[in-house]
């Protein structure tokens, strides 16, 4: 089993589901509106597959897919806002980090669900398993 993890190159039709499946949420840094990149997935698959593709090949991540603009919002509605410990920073990523980072979600659970790499009682990181599975799991080992 190697140490290294090589990420599998990204398909176009990959990242069309992507784009489709992703929400439609904007951030104000995003060049293009978010339904527009959407809406023309067959052509601008091609070129986020080829930057998903670059980004792995050179284990960086684009400089515009590090901002975010946040904003404040209040934990729980019914709490203070003019206390700072009731607020949590809300970031709004770029469109483009969200599908760079589905396409490393995809390969690093792939990678982490290879037989024997992780305990096979162990609930996180494994699909299916919750909580409830591990206390199960727990009651017929005792």
């Amino acid at each position: 089993m190697s140490c290294c993890l090589e990420f599998q190159p990204v398909a176009t039709d990959e990242i069309a589901k992507i784009l489709l499946k992703t929400s439609a949420k904007q951030c104000l840094l995003d060049p293009a509106p978010t339904w527009l990149i959407k809406q023309s997935s067959d052509i601008i698959s091609p070129v986020i597959t080829a930057i998903c593709d670059a980004s792995f090949d050179q284990v960086t991540f684009l400089h515009c897919c590090k901002k975010a603009i946040i904003r404040p919002r209040l934990k729980k509605p019914n709490l203070d806002p003019t206390m700072l410990h009731h607020i949590d920073p809300s970031p709004t990523f770029v469109f483009l980090s969200k599908v760079v980072e589905k396409v490393v979600d995809v390969r690093l659970s792939d990678h982490m669900n290879q037989p024997r790499l992780l305990p096979f009682f162990q609930s996180a990181y494994h699909p299916h398993r919750s909580t409830e599975t591990a206390l199960a799991n727990d009651m017929i080992l005792v």
